[in-house]
């Protein structure tokens, strides 16, 4: 009896182990194969990322260079105009 029960664990059980064991190896291939791709397509949105914040980062400084050009160019034409009043004041009175 205990001989046919070593023949269905030698015969029945190993050979179903071994081709469980094989669909789990091909499937874990195939996850990791699917992950190491979502995982390079994150790495791309990464650096897609990166570069737009270095050209943003870039045209805010550019916007405010140019903002304070504009607010230095006011001031003087504030200036201006307040000594051409004055000018203007001086003479007529």
């Amino acid at each position: 009896m205990t001989i046919d029960i070593l023949q269905f664990y030698l015969f029945i059980l190993t050979p179903i182990l071994f081709v469980i064991g094989i669909w789990c190896y091909y499937d874990f291939k195939k996850f990791k194969l699917k992950e190491s791709e979502k995982l390079s397509v994150l790495f791309l949105n990464l650096e897609a990322e990166k570069k737009r914040k270095l050209f943003l980062e870039t045209k805010s400084e550019s916007i405010l260079n140019t903002r304070n050009d504009i607010n230095k160019k006011l001031l003087k034409i504030k200036i201006d105009i307040f000594i051409l009043n004055f000018s203007l004041h001086e003479i007529f009175n």
